[in-house]
């Protein structure tokens, strides 16, 4: 069987898939990726298939059609960005990469709406993949509906998807969220390790409590995470924080460590602060640690108040605000507990190989390689 993974030029969008992905590669199929060349480093020696523009030259695009809007914030800006500037840059090369694969099933995260098209043009079964809680409705409704306009422009038949793989838990939805679609697929949430091949975690200040302090990878903003490591510090706590050396100010207790894939230092960590960033989020409650939100963009603020809501972690307005509120979740047993309910919750659901097989099902594929 061969698979072919979707994503938009974005690591927040496309790490999502990679353990679904390696658990393919485990069962023995042909896995590959369709992304922008700039995803190499994140997916390691798993295959990439080139297609369409890199995220830096993506948001010129958006910028130039749209007279300056930001696509990190939702809006007409956003919808460009994911409709129909990325459609017209990444569709006749990531079809083209697709025919050269042959697919027998396309899996694209839910605003890659590049995958989608090709599936409908060479006449194989999608699935979508969930990367965050449900998006806004208004939001949602505009972006499928400029997607299909694309899909109309092209001539291309209308595929339904045959299933939805979606990682959040039960905890973390809202009242206001829509009901759960009857193709959904749920699994479990696997932090990510970077490559498929193993590597030794970095060396870790010994002091203890240690708190991470990191903006994920779509938040890399010096002053911001330097504010929050020193808020931090200044409280008494160890502090790592995911910069190259020399990124921060220096101060006593802040330790830089360049990026590491989350998997490798969770295990040691007894709080993160973060800017809620959703794969961020749940590979921190995955491993049971309490939260300090700062959001900033895009999901952000809302991927926050779902942690409030479950009493996982606390939301702070500045960075100067962080030291108080990881003495708080580490001093409060309750948000430690919530935590911990939450690494349950996540336990419980299906492991990405499971996941697959049923996907294979609805998908009417065979389930072995």
């Amino acid at each position: 069987m061969r698979i072919l993974f979707s994503s938009v030029t974005a690591a927040g969008h496309l790490l999502p898939l990679l353990p679904l992905a390696d658990a393919a590669s485990g069962a023995g199929h042909d896995v590959a990726f369709l992304t922008g060349a700039d995803m190499a480093g994140y997916l390691g020696s798993r295959t990439l298939l080139p297609a369409g523009p890199g995220s830096a030259e993506l948001r010129a695009e958006t910028k130039r059609r749209t007279g300056g809007g930001d696509p990190r914030h939702p809006g007409e800006a956003a919808v460009m960005h994911f409709t129909d500037a990325r459609i017209d840059l990444t569709h006749d090369e990531a079809l083209d990469q697709a025919r050269r694969f042959a697919p027998d099933l396309i899996v694209c995260e839910e605003l890659d709406f590049v995958g989608p098209l090709v599936a409908a043009a060479l006449d194989v079964p999608w699935a979508a993949h969930a990367i965050t809680a449900p998006l806004p409705a208004e939001f949602h409704e505009i972006v499928l509906a400029r997607a299909d306009a694309q899909r109309i422009a092209r001539g291309l038949p209308q595929r339904q998807r045959a299933a939805l793989v979606d990682p959040l838990p039960d905890m973390f939805r809202s009242p206001a969220d829509p009901p759960l679609p009857a193709d959904r697929i749920a699994t479990r949430t696997v932090a990510y390790a970077g490559d498929r091949i193993s590597a030794a975690a970095p060396e870790l200040p010994v002091g203890r409590p240690l708190v991470l302090v990191t903006g994920g990878t779509s938040v890399r903003e010096p002053v911001l995470l330097g504010g929050l490591a020193v808020s931090v510090a200044e409280e008494g706590f160890e502090v790592v924080v995911t910069v190259e050396s020399g990124t921060v100010p220096a101060a006593t207790r802040v330790h830089e460590i360049g990026f590491v894939p989350l998997a490798r230092v969770l295990p040691e960590l007894d709080a993160l602060v973060c800017t809620a960033g959703m794969g961020t989020v749940q590979a921190a409650l995955a491993a049971g640690v309490p939260l300090v939100l700062r959001p900033m963009i895009a999901d952000q603020p809302w991927n926050a108040q779902r942690v409030a809501s479950a009493g996982a972690g606390l939301v702070i307005d500045t960075s100067g605000e962080a030291g108080a509120a990881v003495r708080t979740v580490l001093t409060e047993p309750k948000y430690r507990e919530a935590a911990q309910a939450a690494a349950a919750a996540i336990r419980s659901m299906p492991a990405p190989e499971v996941a697959l097989r049923d996907l294979l099902v609805m998908a009417g594929l065979p389930t072995l390689a």
